[in-house]
């Protein structure tokens, strides 16, 4: 069984649905072969006995009105022929032939059946079958009428042929149905893989599937994943722009401080704040560069509902912008009138606010 599923696993879609309608086909075939076959054959044999019980009454009531013409006698093209004993002695033929096996046969029969009761045989004769039935006609009178296989054989062949038309217009309609199904199937399929197949390609594909089973569900559900991941990437490119242009502000604070103390110039007054100027900047760059690294995970849209919401002192958030930019650009001269005031809301995204 694993053998067989593994293989199947390795077969595309359209060849596993083939594989199944194919194998599914012969099931049906051996089964029709077997029982319809033994079925026919059994329905051939109850037609045999009914049309021997039929010309078997037709020659008991004739010859119950004073004999049989035998001159007009035409059973059938089969031969249907008929033995008349009285006693258990033969006192009549009506018929076409009559074999010695046969004769043996009727003479068993006869001795076998005393009262008369119809009852119907059949027996391999003369490398054929032959069917009989013993009939009675009076007390002391029976009749024993028999045909051979030829009759069985037509209504068998018949049965067949018509069940066998039937079973194969059947299987082609049921065959044509599931390869129409199979390729209704693999058709979104296809175009579900090309859509893929684009979209990583770098192209700009739709996709419309008007189907409203699971395929339909899952095609829906990319073409809605598309759209959100564009959506993404457009937040993504617009948060690394606006990350990338707030980091110009440390850089250029730390470089110019850092040229500055070079120099022998302090910009902030003393050696000490204006390292701490210094510091103060790097520690800010390096919380835009981790959010740049949590942009970069996707985990940017989820870290930024958890900024921290606090009161900010607005004037002293001010001075210390200001002192950041104080020696990026000395030509400038800002005058100030600040009051003590709070404004609730995230640190950096306020200071971020002012630098701009």
């Amino acid at each position: 069984m694993r053998r067989i599923q593994k293989w199947l696993a390795g077969l595309s879609l359209a060849q596993q649905l083939i594989s199944i309608i194919l194998c599914s086909s012969i099931v049906f075939f051996l089964l029709f072969f077997v029982y319809v076959r033994s079925s026919i054959t059994t329905i051939a044999a109850t037609q045999t006995y009914e049309m021997l019980e039929s010309w078997q009454d037709f020659v008991i009531s004739t010859y119950k009105k004073g004999g049989y013409n035998y001159e007009n006698y035409e059973s059938s093209q089969y031969e249907v022929s008929h033995v008349v004993f009285k006693k258990g002695k033969q006192v009549d033929f009506i018929g076409t032939y009559l074999h010695d096996q046969d004769m043996s046969m009727a003479y068993n029969m006869i001795m076998n059946n005393p009262t008369g009761q119809r009852r119907g045989y059949s027996a391999f004769q003369s490398a054929h079958t032959i069917y009989y039935l013993l009939g009675e006609i009076d007390n002391n009178t029976q009749i024993l009428s028999f045909v051979d296989r030829s009759y069985a054989n037509a209504i068998e062949n018949t049965l067949f042929t018509s069940v066998s038309n039937i079973s194969a217009v059947v299987v082609a309609l049921l065959f044509v149905l599931l390869l129409l199904w199979v390729t209704s199937l693999l058709h979104p399929l296809n175009q579900i893989r090309t859509y893929i197949e684009k979209i990583r390609n770098g192209e700009d594909p739709t996709l419309q599937i008007d189907r409203s089973d699971e395929i339909g569900e899952v095609a829906f559900a990319l073409v809605n994943m598309r759209e959100e991941l564009k959506k993404q990437d457009e937040i993504k490119e617009e948060m690394i722009h606006n990350i990338s242009h707030d980091l110009k502000t440390p850089i250029a604070t730390i470089k110019s401080y850092g040229e500055s103390i070079k120099d022998g110039i302090y910009p902030y007054e003393t050696l000490e704040k204006s390292v701490d100027v210094i510091i103060e900047n790097a520690d800010r760059l390096e919380r835009k560069v981790h959010s740049l690294l949590f942009l970069n995970r996707l985990d940017y849209l989820l870290s930024s509902s958890e900024h921290v919401i606090v009161d900010i002192d607005m004037k002293e958030l001010v001075n210390s912008v200001l002192l950041s930019l104080k020696v990026i650009r000395p030509e400038i001269t800002i005058t100030t009138e600040l009051e003590e005031i709070k404004f609730r809301g995230d640190d950096e995204s306020w200071r971020v606010l002012v630098e701009n």
